[in-house]
């Protein structure tokens, strides 16, 4: 196949020949292309001072306006430094970084015809058609490509954290750049037929840093592309774990609700994957307060909380049980089961929960004989646990005895399994009719 001598010569080219070259016309933000052409230097350069004094005259503190030499304006600043730098040359990713979040203006546009993208083998040779209509790019050709062109969305992800960065101590200057990352990467996945692995891969790296971030805009727009991203693709169970223990750093308080909503989203949509609760994430909230009530207002709003307080329940429990550290862990499943009211199902399946992470294991190993182990160092933990139940049977009095027959009929294989749920239905007090009175040698 044959390529022409104009392909190759252009192939060859590079920014420094194309700086210097002597043209009829060339490439201008504030003017004519002919025009600008005949502009030299020292016009710029007036221009420059022109905007400088002007700025000086309108401020008395002159020094200062002197130090913020970026304090022109932005079209100007722009103009200068296309003609003095020749950023759109060298700097030409940068450059569509800054103005890729005006994308449906006319500044956009005229930016982009300071660039050469005539080259098919130029990522950026999609916004060709762009340039000589002058037309502002559209919103679904934009998450289109998005959606289409993982170095694009790489492009997107990699200009938040970039800007995040930077300007993370002046959190007014990344409204615009935020909000055009929040839905682009919003609407590219709702674009997309199933997300990728390269494209998860992309997204995952700006959306860790974002979820705990003191950023309110970053973290508000973390929260949004997890939600969507937990409604379009099936993750797996490492990386959801990443993704709670991350979003329940947060310091944000006006987040409190919007991390319970997306706590519940996530084992909702993922729960074939999400099963458990990380246990570092589940002692920062051990540490809110408010979290219980959240939970139960949201329940009480008609909000299916169980697939989220199932994995979270059982946490809490083997974790009071493990005596490694239950600090506010106990006071947690009283909150949780005092101020989350559930429906009759998943009452049962919590109770059955309850029941089967009783650790009559742990609570066991270290001396053969039950009683004497229970009395001696267990007896806290078995006080607690009884308590917890009982308050889960004052709450739901109708609703609890079924599960815990259901647990009785159960025919279990091996002698630890029966220790279980007897030491644990002795302690509850249950009714005669549902104690169970097969010894070991019976099941043998």
């Amino acid at each position: 196949m044959g390529t022409s001598l104009a392909d190759q010569l252009r192939k060859l080219s590079v920014p420094q020949t194309s700086a210097f070259s002597q043209e009829k016309k060339r490439a201008s933000l504030l003017f004519d292309p002919k025009e600008a052409a005949g502009i030299d230097r020292g016009t710029i350069y007036e221009i420059e001072c022109c905007k400088l004094e002007k700025k000086q005259s309108e401020n008395k503190k002159k020094a200062e306006v002197e130090k913020a030499e970026f304090s022109l304006s932005a079209n100007t600043s722009l103009e200068v430094d296309s003609v003095l730098f020749h950023i759109h040359l060298y700097n030409r990713e940068d450059l569509l970084l800054l103005i890729f979040p005006y994308y449906d203006t006319r500044m956009f546009v005229r930016v982009l015809q300071l660039l050469d993208v005539k080259s098919k083998s130029s990522p950026w040779h999609w916004l060709r058609p762009l340039q000589k209509p002058g037309v502002p790019l559209s919103k679904t050709a934009l998450l289109n490509h998005c959606a289409a062109d993982p170095s694009f969305l790489k492009f997107v992800c990699d200009g938040a954290l970039a800007a995040v960065k930077e300007h993370s101590g002046d959190a007014h200057c990344l409204t615009t750049v935020l909000g055009f990352f929040c839905t682009t990467i919003v609407g590219a996945l709702e674009h997309n037929a199933a997300t990728t692995e390269l494209q998860l891969v992309h997204i995952l790296k700006p959306l860790l840093k974002g979820l705990p971030s003191p950023v309110l805009d970053f973290a508000a727009a973390s929260f949004m592309i997890t939600a969507q991203l937990a409604d379009k693709a099936q993750l797996s169970e490492n990386v959801l774990h990443q993704i709670i223990e991350n979003l329940t750093k947060n310091p944000q308080p006006s987040l409190d609700l919007e991390k319970v909503l997306l706590l519940v989203l996530l084992y909702l949509s993922q729960s074939s994957t999400l099963t458990s609760f990380p246990h570092k994430a589940l002692l920062r909230l051990a540490s809110v307060p408010t979290f219980p009530t959240t939970l139960g207002e949201l329940s009480a709003s008609g909000g299916h909380v169980t697939p989220l307080l199932v994995p979270l329940l059982a946490e809490t429990l083997r974790s009071v049980q493990s005596q490694i550290d239950d600090t506010g862990l106990r006071k947690l499943a009283i909150n949780l089961v005092s101020q989350v009211g559930l429906e009759d199902d998943s009452v049962e399946e919590i109770i059955r929960m309850a029941v089967e992470n009783f650790d009559s294991n742990g609570l066991l190993r270290e001396q053969s004989d039950p009683v004497e182990q229970v009395a001696n160092n267990s007896k806290e933990i078995i006080e607690w646990y009884t308590m917890f139940m009982k308050s889960l049977e004052r709450k739901y009095p109708t609703q609890y005895d079924k599960p815990l027959a259901n647990y009785n009929q159960t025919k279990y294989n091996g002698l630890t399994q029966l220790y279980r749920h007897r030491l644990l239905l002795a302690q509850m007090h249950t009714r005669p009719a549902h104690r169970n009175t097969h010894t070991p040698e019976q099941d043998d």
